[in-house]
């Protein structure tokens, strides 16, 4: 998707991560995923990115 603002364009692309947060400076990257169809499979993703967040809060 590309956005212009002031005659400059920018791309940018909806991704998925998984990291693993140790403390508020130690964070372990463990996989990136660009998402490319919004409609296929939205549930299974929505739950990865509450499962990351619940993941991150209680740790």
């Amino acid at each position: 998707m590309k956005l212009q603002y002031d005659k400059t364009k920018m791309n940018y692309h909806k991704i998925l991560e998984r990291k693993i947060v140790l403390d508020k400076n130690v964070i372990f990257s463990l996989k990136t995923e660009f998402i490319e169809n919004e409609k296929e499979d939205v549930s299974k993703k929505k739950a990865m990115v509450f499962f990351s967040f619940l993941f991150y809060t209680v740790s």
